[in-house]
């Protein structure tokens, strides 16, 4: 039998897919009443910037309350994967460095739940936030009391990406700061409304994300380094794949990023042992672990495209491409090669589209074909602008932010 493992992966994905759309799938708790004031003690991992706000992510939650008839404080414990965003009363408002990744923090604030969605088409935002274990918001919340003892690995890339971020933003205008921060840090929240809509209504909001672009880019730069410089293949692959794991940690780890590091990280191992590299079966496997994590994956629009551009490149594109070797000319037989992609990324995307958000730009195929090729040119610039905006601010004085930013990522470890 071809391929058992990648057929064994999708028999499992059938079968999530066949749970959730069965009806079978318990409803969410109803949660706190919206409105009510709640002390919760939770661990810390996660925390941003959005519209000059910190928002703080807490796990493992315990909440604190009194009992109406004994009138004693009690603690009550979460599911284990329950999760709470915490918006900074600005009032009480506190610096990212006063908190840190990985600490144990107690936390008030005001319980507002998230709204289902009302029209078709809308987003989701219940929907959004209970695949990613989140249960409610507390508003003009503030920092009871907070642990000592922290992650410094995890605050330490936090650092990292705060710093780059500086980086982009002395070095570059403040919109171009935002698309390069999104494109190689992850960090959305600096676009704006306009810049987003752009994005989507012209089918090419996918550059957004990390995905295996990004992470094929920089993974095969560095392998491709130390295979000139004649560095032993194992050593190397394992650098690379511990790399791209740090880097995924770095840019929060979305679903994509995790497909893509995955896949990556089986190319080298096969490349370690000798062995053929499938797409198909590192492209299952990647499902599988994500699905086993969480089922409602399979119900996200950006779970369904990030897998189904690679599906369609696996499924289609030999259907969609002619035989490359009958062109002669190589500039012929490469834009061949795009469109086939590009048709191939098209039929699984355009269902998915609809199905999701009604409408589909119909010049998508089109602008693809030359944003795509564009994406490799523009995020080598872009670390390229990180790497000599770092050192100058290290070397010649410039950006005091970011330069005391590494001083302080450094220290941490």
């Amino acid at each position: 039998m071809k391929r058992p493992l990648c057929c064994v992966c999708m028999a499992f994905v059938a079968a999530v897919f066949v749970y959730l759309f069965s009806g079978l799938v318990p409803a969410p708790p109803a949660g706190e009443a919206q409105g009510s004031r709640l002390t919760i003690t939770g661990e810390l991992y996660n925390k941003e910037y959005k519209k000059d706000s910190l928002i703080l992510y807490l796990r493992h939650i315990k909440k604190k309350n009194i009992n109406p008839i004994s009138n004693e404080m009690q603690t009550t414990e979460y599911d284990y994967d329950t999760c709470v965003m915490c918006y900074m009363d600005s009032d009480a408002m506190i610096s990212d460095e006063d908190v840190r990744l990985g600490a144990w923090i107690v936390v008030e604030g005001e319980v507002s739940l998230f709204s289902p969605v009302s029209n078709p088409g809308e987003f989701d935002a219940a929907a959004y936030y209970r695949t990613l274990g989140i249960a409610f918001r507390l508003f003009d919340a503030r920092v009871l009391a907070k642990g000592t003892s922290y992650n410094a690995y995890q605050e330490t890339l936090y650092r990292l990406r705060q710093t780059f971020g500086d980086v982009y933003d002395f070095v570059l205008s403040e919109k171009d700061a935002a698309v390069l921060k999104a494109m190689i840090l992850g960090e959305k929240s600096g676009l704006d409304a306009e810049s987003k809509s752009l994005f989507q209504r012209s089918g090419i909001s996918h550059i957004l994300a990390i995905s295996g672009l990004h992470i094929s880019l920089i993974g095969m730069l560095v392998y491709g380094i130390f295979k000139k410089i004649n560095v032993p293949r194992i050593p190397a692959a394992v650098f690379c794949i511990m790399l791209m794991s740090a880097y995924g940690d770095l840019i929060g780890m979305s679903s994509s990023a995790f497909r893509a590091i995955l896949m990556f990280g089986m190319k080298l191992l096969a490349d370690m042992l000798r062995r053929t590299y499938d797409m198909l079966t590192a492209l299952s496997l990647a499902a599988v672990l994500l699905l086993m994590e969480e089922p409602l994956y399979l119900q996200q629009t950006g779970f369904l495209l990030s897998f189904g551009a690679v599906l369609g490149i696996c499924l289609f594109s030999e259907l969609a491409c002619p035989d490359l070797e009958c062109i002669q000319s190589r500039f012929l037989r490469k834009m061949t090669a795009a469109v086939s992609g590009s048709l191939s990324i098209f039929l699984v995307h355009f269902p998915i589209l609809l199905c999701s958000y009604y409408e589909f730009p119909v010049y998508s195929f089109l602008l693809n074909l030359i944003v795509v090729p564009a994406m490799s040119v523009v995020l080598v610039m872009g670390l390229l602008c990180l790497l000599f905006g770092s050192l100058g601010g290290i070397f010649l004085g410039g950006g005091e932010a970011y330069g005391t930013g590494l001083s302080c990522a450094a220290g941490i470890v």
